[in-house]
C-alpha cells in the first residue's frame, strides 16, 4: 500500500485527506500471489472506516463519543474506487499507465 497525505481537493480548497493505492492481490497459503477478482467498494469503505476508528480508539486518539459523532455524519469520509486496475502478470510500465489513467486530474494544472 502507498499512502499520500493530501491537504486540498482538486480545486485547491481545504480538504485534508489520504489517498492510497492498494493491491488487489494477496499471498495464499502456498506463498503464491493471488489476485482478488472483485472488490465490493462499499464493503471495503466500511471495513476501512471500522479499522481506522478502532485504531484511534485503541491509541486513545478518539473516545467513544467522538467515534459516535463521526459515524453519525451523512457522508462517512471514506470511499473506495476500484475502477482502475492493473491486470495480473503485467509489468511496471502497465502500472505507470494505470496510475496516470486513474489520477489525470492530479497531473494537469488547475483551470
Amino acid at each position: 500500500m502507498i499512502v499520500a497525505v493530501q491537504a486540498s481537493g482538486h480545486d485547491f480548497s481545504r480538504h485534508p485527506h489520504l489517498d492510497a493505492l492498494v493491491t488487489r492481490c494477496g499471498w495464499d497459503r502456498e506463498g503464491g500471489w493471488t489476485p482478488v477478482p472483485f472488490i465490493d467498494s462499499e464493503a471495503a469503505a466500511l471495513l476501512c472506516r471500522h479499522t481506522v476508528f478502532g485504531f484511534l480508539k485503541r491509541e486513545g486518539l478518539a473516545g467513544e463519543e467522538r467515534v459516535r459523532l463521526l459515524l453519525s455524519w451523512r457522508h462517512s469520509g471514506f470511499s473506495v474506487h476500484a475502477s482502475v486496475t492493473v491486470p495480473p502478470d503485467d509489468g511496471a510500465s502497465s502500472i505507470v499507465v494505470s496510475l496516470e489513467r486513474g489520477a489525470p486530474w492530479r497531473l494537469r494544472a488547475p483551470s
